[in-house]
C-alpha cells in the first residue's frame, strides 16, 4: 500500500506462510524475500539465522522480548536506551538518543572508508603488477633497468601516494562488495597493469633504438608510468556514471582535477635543474617525444575501457 515493491525489488511473505515451508523451502524463501510481516519470534530467529549461513551478515534492531531471538543470532543487535531489559541485555549497541539517525551517519562513515580503501588498493596493486612485469620483461632480457631508483621514487609520490590522499578524502559513500571482491579487483588490475606493460615496453624499446644510451629511454619510461599513473587515477574514479569499474556510483570531478594539477605541476616541476638532481626528471628533447608517449598512454587506457565493458562484474566460474 504504501508502494515499497512498486520498482519490484521488494517482495515479501508472511509468516503462515513461512510456516508452511521445510528447511530448504525456508532457505529459499529468505534468500528471495525482503520483506517478512506477521513473524513469531522463533521465526524471526530462523530468518536470521539462515541470512547468516548464507553468508549474510545481519544486525537486529529490537527492542522487546519478542525481538531477542532474533537479536541473539544477529552478528550485531542494535537496541533503544527505553528498551526492555531484556533487549538491553543482549544488545551490541545501545543508541542513547532513541534514535536510528546515528546508524545511517555510521554506515555512511564506513562505506566511505572502505570505499576509499578498495580504491587506494587498486592504485598500488596496479603499480606493484606492473612494475614487476616490467623488470622481468626488460632486466629479464637484458634490456636494462626500466628506470632509476630515484625516478621510482618520482613515479610512487605523483602516481600513487599524492592520489591516494584525495581519493580517500573524497571517498563515496555506496554498497561495499562483500562478495567475489577478488575478482573484481582481478578485473581492474589485471587488464590494467598488463597493457601498461606492454604499451611500457613498446614505449623503451622504441626510444632505446631511436637514441644513443639507456638514460634517454628510462626518462621516456619515467614519463610513460607517471602519466600512465595518473590515468589509472581517473578510471578508478571517472567522473562520469556508470564508473569504469562497474561500480554505478555517482562520478565525482575532484579526482579528475587533482590529476590534471599533478600533471601540470610535474611538467612545471621538470623544467627546473633541481627535478633533476633529486629524481632525475627533466624534459624530453623534442615535443614528438611526447606525442609518443600519449599516445602509448591512449592506445592501453582504450584497451583496458574495452575489456572492463566486456568482463563480467561477477565470477561466473567454479
Amino acid at each position: 500500500q504504501v508502494g515499497l515493491s512498486g520498482d519490484g525489488a521488494l517482495s515479501s511473505i508472511s509468516g503462515p506462510d513461512l510456516a508452511a515451508l521445510d528447511e530448504v523451502q525456508l532457505a529459499q524463501a529468505v534468500a528471495e524475500k525482503t520483506i517478512f510481516g506477521q513473524v513469531t519470534p522463533e521465526q524471526a530467529g530462523q530468518t536470521v539465522a539462515a541470512l547468516r549461513d548464507q553468508g549474510e551478515v545481519v544486525t537486529v534492531v529490537g527492542d522487546g522480548v519478542n525481538d531477542l531471538a532474533a537479536m541473539q543470532q544477529a552478528q550485531l543487535s542494535i537496541t533503544r536506551q527505553r528498551s526492555s531489559p531484556a533487549a538491553l541485555s543482549v544488545a551490541d549497541i545501545v543508541l542513547l538518543e532513541n534514535t536510528q539517525l546515528a546508524l545511517v551517519r555510521v554506515l555512511d562513515k564506513g562505506q566511505r572508508i572502505a570505499n576509499g580503501l578498495l580504491d587506494i588498493l587498486k592504485l598500488y596493486l596496479v603499480q606493484i603488477t606492473y612494475l614487476l612485469l616490467l623488470i622481468l620483461i626488460l632486466w629479464g632480457a637484458g634490456l636494462g633497468f626500466p628506470y632509476q631508483s630515484k625516478q621510482g621514487s618520482l613515479i610512487t609520490i605523483v602516481s600513487v601516494i599524492l592520489p591516494s590522499l584525495g581519493l580517500s578524502l573524497w571517498a563515496a559513500p555506496g554498497v561495499v562488495p562483500r562478495r567475489d571482491l577478488g575478482w573484481l579487483l582481478a578485473r581492474f588490475v589485471v587488464p590494467a597493469a598488463v597493457l601498461i606493460s606492454a604499451a611500457a615496453v613498446v614505449v623503451y624499446l622504441f626510444f632505446q633504438k631511436t637514441t644513443p644510451g639507456v638514460e634517454y629511454a628510462q626518462l621516456a619510461m619515467t614519463y610513460m608510468l607517471l602519466i600512465s599513473g595518473l590515468v589509472v587515477v581517473i578510471l578508478v574514479r571517472p567522473p562520469v556514471r556508470p564508473r569504469v569499474g562497474g561500480d554505478a556510483r555517482s562520478g565525482d570531478w575532484r579526482p579528475t582535477a587533482l590529476v590534471l594539477v599533478l600533471l601540470v605541476l610535474l611538467f612545471l616541476v621538470a623544467q627546473l635543474p633541481l627535478a633533476d638532481t633529486l629524481f632525475g626528471l627533466k624534459p624530453l628533447r623534442q615535443p614528438a617525444d611526447y606525442l609518443v608517449i600519449g599516445l602509448a598512454v591512449l592506445a592501453w587506457a582504450s584497451a583496458a575501457i574495452f575489456l572492463w565493458r566486456v568482463a563480467p562484474l561477477k565470477h561466473t566460474g567454479t
